[in-house]
């Protein structure tokens, strides 16, 4: 699959000038083939993703082939490097904010709704978040802070550092009536937090995005009460799904189409604002992935000695399948998600 990729790739950055907005929307297609479903728009066949995902790419790569001979009126976008920010915790609090900005309320309930479903099939008992004070270890949006408020938190602090998320977070809390979510700007390789301060620590999806993820790991344990809980969630590494994600992230560096550009395009071909997952994966700064072997012993090495890998989850998951599935699903899917429950 690597030609298959690599030949994508060299299809799409030749027509990114001329013709950005159909970069936009192949990418768009084949990044939603990568999951075992889609609960906006349906698969068309039954086959396996391995299976589908070949014909998606190469049917891609043959448009945009196409498309290199179509006319143009020249190159009608600003591709001007953006403003330098101060460091890469606010390029990446600016990615992930501009997707956020404009999610619904009932993007909570959604929340809240997707960790029921995670922690029940996967054994994890709410009363580890009940009455509990729980730190939201990079919060982003707010979504989770709140929901782990709906789901009985005593106090939620959601430390974030991107300033547009924590505005977002605000006002979902206050749309709910949430009086015990507190949003602060931190940096979450230095906690501004006494050691064993919180019950429950939920970490979903975001020490892959910094620069030292082992510092990040070592705060997390530092600030855990011992004999409390974590749930803790990074990226995998390996098969087609990771390796096309990483090779979108680096073309998106390389021919500068905007991120606004790149969303208002997604806006018109009817992608609903919720699914942010494709726009997070092409910009954000930093995109690291980890194998199951080296995230178990970077816990270890941290002091973890207790921890469980919890593979069941929602139909657009993939952990269940390349911890029970084929050898197929693993050459689709890599190591999965690593999603765990840990103990300090």
């Amino acid at each position: 699959m690597s030609e298959t990729i690599d030949a994508l790739v060299e299809a799409l950055e030749a027509i990114a000038g001329p013709h950005p907005y159909m970069v936009v929307m192949l990418m768009h297609e084949v990044t939603r083939n990568l999951y075992p479903s889609d609960p906006y728009i349906a698969f068309t066949d039954d086959r396996h993703a391995l299976q589908r995902i070949a014909d998606v790419m190469e049917n891609a790569a043959h448009i945009a082939t196409a498309y290199a001979t179509v006319g143009s009126y020249g190159d009608l976008i600003n591709r001007e490097a953006p403003a330098a920010f101060k460091d890469v915790k606010d390029e990446t609090g600016d990615v992930y904010g501009k997707v956020w900005k404009d999610n619904p309320a009932h993007i909570v309930d959604t929340a809240k709704q997707i960790i029921i479903e995670r922690f029940t099939k996967n054994d994890i008992p709410l009363s580890l978040i009940e009455g509990k004070r729980v730190l939201d270890m990079g919060s982003g949006s707010g979504r989770y802070s709140c929901a782990l408020s709906l789901l009985g938190a005593g106090e939620v602090v959601a430390i974030d550092y991107g300033d547009i998320g924590l505005e977002k977070g605000r006002q979902l809390a206050a749309g709910h009536g949430l009086d015990n979510v507190h949003f602060k700007k931190a940096d979450f390789l230095d906690l501004p937090f006494e050691a064993d301060s919180f019950d429950f620590i939920f970490c979903n999806g975001t020490t892959h995005h910094s620069e030292d993820m082992a510092k990040a790991t070592a705060e997390l344990f530092r600030v855990l009460k011992p004999g409390h809980h974590a749930w803790y969630y990074v990226y995998g590494a390996g098969g087609v799904f990771w390796t096309t994600l990483r090779a979108f992230n680096d073309l998106m560096k390389r021919i500068s189409i905007p991120k606004e550009y790149a969303m208002n395009v997604l806006d018109l071909i009817g992608m609903p604002n919720t699914r942010h997952v494709f726009i997070d994966h092409w910009y954000v700064p930093i995109f690291k992935h980890t194998t199951k072997e080296d995230f178990e012993a970077s816990l270890r090495a941290t002091g973890f000695h207790e921890f469980r890998r919890c593979p069941e989850g929602r139909d657009t998951d993939f952990d269940n399948l390349v911890v029970h599935g084929s050898d197929e699903d693993r050459a689709m899917w890599g190591d999965g998600e690593l999603r765990y429950l840990v103990v300090k």
